[in-house]
């Protein structure tokens, strides 16, 4: 799990306190408690009452079983990008700002590090 940058400490504090949103760390304490399996996680973290914006990167136990989920604090829609080797997706790369818009001008790790990941390839893992 890792907030994205929205809002403020201010916000995500009232947020809990003013509106009874849980912290971050005990919704992620409750999906390792009663989550039974990898889709179960995913939905669970896609649609949960949040205290801050977050991403929340899963793998499973099995092949093809990885996602990024990108979460608002009060959306109930997630974006939920998962792995698809069969599509050439074999890995989901998270850098700390959405992968549906552009990297931050001055601060582009995606290409680089798409760049070292294609360079490995699936077999290289």
């Amino acid at each position: 799990q890792n907030e994205r940058d929205r809002g403020s400490i201010i916000t995500n504090v009232l947020d809990m306190l003013v509106l009874g949103r849980p912290a971050i760390f005990g919704r992620i304490r409750e999906a390792m408690e009663t989550a039974t399996s990898f889709d179960a996680a995913v939905q669970f973290f896609s649609e949960i009452k949040l205290s801050a914006a977050s991403y929340f990167i899963l793998g499973g136990t099995r092949p093809g079983e990885g996602a990024v989920i990108t979460r608002d604090r009060a959306a109930s829609v997630a974006d939920v990008w998962r792995l698809d080797p069969s599509a050439g997706s074999w890995y989901v790369l998270e850098t700390n700002y959405d992968h549906t818009g552009p990297a931050p001008r001055g601060d582009d790790r995606r290409r680089p590090l798409q760049r070292a990941m294609n360079a490995t390839g699936p077999d290289g893992i």
